[in-house]
């Protein structure tokens, strides 16, 4: 036999239409207060987007070129492989590599210690991050809830050195205090950023703060560490290779030119001389000369090999935009100031009203 459902369990689409009524009119005789609301809060976002401050942004775009060769060396890696080097292949360097790079202190503290010149003045670029934090206020500013004790020893801190290892203890906490505020840490972001676009492989660094000279040398500094690093550390199997075998032809010809001085000098003061036994001296030199030789053409087919490896696994970084001077301000938008603050306002206004009555309907 089939149950049907109480009237106490059913909502009738009167029931429905009674309380949208019921919401509508207490919204409408509480129009004034979700007028004031919406003014104030307009009034509240407008003010703010005056005070701001304009930003001003500096981006650069690159793209990373490190994909070696695939069969067309196929015969090129055989021949290197013989000589117990690298050849050209494996897999390219991953994209979120270079993003976790960006964000270290290795590549940031290479960029902070490069002079530059703001403000016609040539300093550091760390000390013009610091100088440009002071100005703002930002830097070591004591608490409010501290009534006590000066200000603190790093206020006027300046670095005058650029050798990270032999950093005092002041020098290693400032330098990590500039660090979290160029690449951000856990409670904030920071003012550089670095991404990657899945699609194209384009990267983009970008620097966003209030000083247009400060966006600009952070984001061409940056890019300019992570490029050297990056390259660097990408051939550096490849360039002690190289460096070994320039340094063994390098003795082979040296070796051989002074064999062949020898030979010709010990034939200028054996003029005369026709004993066979006079002439030993001057055979072996010539038997070592012909070794020599013989030496020499290997070693420099190994030196172009190993020259022809390095060039390849060399990756390029292709700048595709760089930021340019000037740099034009960006700042908050009034009109879209006023409108968001028109929408939270009356959001806000609606939700106490209606929260309101279903506590009231509750309660009684």
């Amino acid at each position: 036999m089939t149950e049907h459902p109480s009237n106490n369990d059913v909502i009738s689409l009167k029931d429905i239409i009674q309380n949208i009524q019921q919401y509508w009119k207490e919204i409408w005789n509480n129009k004034l207060l979700i007028i004031l609301s919406v003014l104030f809060f307009s009034f509240l976002l407008t003010f703010k987007a005056f005070k701001s401050k304009p930003s001003y942004k500096a981006s650069l775009t690159f793209m990373i070129n490190d994909e070696e060769g695939g069969g067309g060396f196929s015969g090129i890696g055989a021949i290197l492989g013989s000589f117990g080097l690298d050849g050209p292949g494996g897999d390219g360097k991953n994209l979120d590599k270079i993003l976790q790079l960006s964000k270290a202190r290795k590549i940031s503290q290479n960029a902070f210690f490069e002079k530059v010149e703001i403000g016609n003045k040539n300093d550091y670029l760390a000390n013009h991050l610091i100088t440009y934090y002071d100005t703002l206020g930002m830097w070591f500013e004591k608490p409010f809830y501290k009534f006590w004790g000066g200000e603190s020893q790093l206020k006027e801190f300046r670095f005058t050195q650029d050798s990270v290892k032999a950093f005092t203890k002041n020098e290693n906490l400032c330098l990590k205090v500039i660090h979290s505020i160029v690449t951000g840490n856990d409670k904030m972001n920071g003012i550089t950023l670095a991404e990657f676009n899945e699609d194209s492989g384009i990267m983009t660094i970008s620097t966003n703060s209030l000083n247009p000279d400060i966006s600009y040398e952070l984001t061409q500094q940056t890019f300019k560490a992570l490029q050297e690093y990056y390259v660097k550390n990408s051939i550096e199997k490849q360039k002690v290779t190289y460096d070994l075998v320039k340094f063994k032809t390098d003795s082979i010809q040296g070796a051989l030119r002074e064999n062949e001085y020898a030979l010709a000098n010990l034939k200028d003061t054996k003029k005369g001389m026709f004993q066979t036994r006079d002439r030993l001296p001057e055979l072996r030199l010539e038997g070592k000369i012909k070794i020599g030789y013989a030496a020499l053409v290997k070693a420099l087919e190994n030196l172009e090999i190993a020259d022809f490896t390095l060039k390849n696994k060399t990756p390029f970084i292709q700048v595709i935009d760089e930021p340019l001077k000037p740099i034009f301000p960006v700042k908050q938008s009034v009109f879209k100031a006023i409108i968001f603050g028109g929408i939270l306002g009356g959001f806000l206004s609606v939700a106490f009203i209606l929260l309101r009555l279903i506590y009231r309907q509750t309660m009684s």
